[in-house]
């Protein structure tokens, strides 16, 4: 975070972005207790010092906007990745009553809950996944969605398909049966992965995932213009 800050001391940030998280794949009572924490602190503790540095520039001026990316693991405990979901329901709650706050000062707050996406971090995994029964979203159509809610909402879950599968496992099915449906993909992904499936993920690869979302952003701002 203090290098974040000694990079932006001299501008005034109109658009912030926090796309970056991690986890760690496999039973929590056998991992890493370390490594466990730096998945608190990406997911959770990042997002809430980034949030309060830039948003008091932002209530300054009057204007500006913050989008931070969620998941859909965050709408049910996730057995295998356990603590990331866990960290991926603090966000929502954070941005709904930050929106709140900041609502008549002309500063724009939303979260997004994203699904799988087609992004660059495919290139640094060494197991290929893309065989696995999901449908990933193209960064492009992330993007689109963030843009066009900006101002409108302040959570939004990314496609249709997300949407219904939010609202499936948000409630309309047992959780119970949600959580085994989870367990079994997940399950599935742990086995693709093989002897990588206990290290966590690459923070680089979610810096290259959050390179492309600010690039994207830029490209469709400067379009609109």
């Amino acid at each position: 975070m203090k290098l974040l800050v000694e990079a932006c001391h001299d501008q005034e940030m109109s658009l912030v972005v926090n796309h970056a998280d991690t986890k760690n794949p496999g039973m929590f009572s056998s991992g890493d207790m370390q490594a466990e924490k730096t998945v608190v602190l990406l997911n959770s503790m990042t997002p809430l010092e980034i949030k309060h540095h830039f948003l008091l520039g932002m209530l300054g001026r009057g204007t500006g906007g913050i989008i931070l990316v969620s998941s859909l693991m965050g709408f049910q405990g996730v057995p295998c990745v356990t603590n990331y979901s866990a960290t991926n329901v603090y966000l929502p709650d954070l941005t709904e009553t930050l929106h709140y706050e900041s609502k008549t000062s002309g500063v724009e707050v939303l979260v997004l809950a994203a699904g799988a996406m087609a992004t660059l971090r495919k290139y640094l995994r060494e197991v290929d996944c893309s065989k696995l029964p999901v449908l990933r979203m193209s960064a492009e159509q992330f993007v689109d969605v963030a843009l066009k809610k900006m101002g409108e909402k302040v959570f939004v879950i990314s496609g249709i398909r997300n949407h219904n599968m939010a609202c499936f496992s948000g409630g309309l099915w047992c959780r119970g049966w949600v959580q085994g449906v989870m367990h079994k993909l997940t399950n599935l992904v742990l086995r693709v992965q093989g002897s990588h499936a206990g290290s966590v993920l690459a923070v680089n690869s979610v810096s290259l995932s959050l390179v492309s979302l600010l690039n994207c952003c830029t490209g469709k701002r400067r379009k609109k213009r």
